[in-house]
């Protein structure tokens, strides 16, 4: 039987929250940063949203000062998830705890774990992602220039 990987979507409204909280900005502050009449409750309304409009995001991006690809695709769990794995103090008892509840990670993280690391692993994360990306490209040229030269072979 196949299995099926249901991978929980980016949720906007907590990496704008996290992001905030992470560059000590209060909400009222990030309205004020971003011109927003609504104020600190239109903040409060984002930060629960899951899905924000890419817009939005860029300016709320540009007001915190991190980047636009952090409040879009940032996934606490898959950070949680590389952190447990290569964590030797931590034990299959309290990762599976920490990599199943969102909320609780959150908590970790923010009571435990300086932002210095979370942010290391972000970028470790982003590295591998990348290093990856250029071993795919350089396949998919080699896999190319086969085809070119088995093409110029049958000709």
């Amino acid at each position: 039987m196949e299995s099926v990987s249901t991978k929980k979507p980016v949720h906007h409204g907590r990496n704008i929250k996290l992001a905030r909280n992470w560059k000590n900005i209060t909400q009222e502050a990030l309205a004020e940063l971003l011109n927003l009449k609504a104020g600190q409750g239109r903040i409060s309304e984002l930060e629960m949203e899951e899905t924000i409009d890419d817009k939005i995001l860029d300016d709320i991006a540009k007001a915190l000062d991190v980047p636009v690809d952090f409040l879009k695709n940032f996934q606490l769990e898959d950070v949680l998830k590389s952190f447990v794995q290569n964590e030797p103090t931590m034990t299959s008892d309290n990762s599976s705890a920490i990599v199943g509840q969102a909320d609780q990670a959150e908590q970790i993280i923010n009571n435990n774990y300086p932002i210095d690391k979370v942010v290391e692993m972000y970028d470790r994360l982003m590295k591998e992602k990348d290093e990856q990306t250029a071993r795919f490209e350089k396949q998919i040229i080699d896999l190319v220039k086969q085809v070119e030269e088995l093409k110029a072979k049958i000709k």
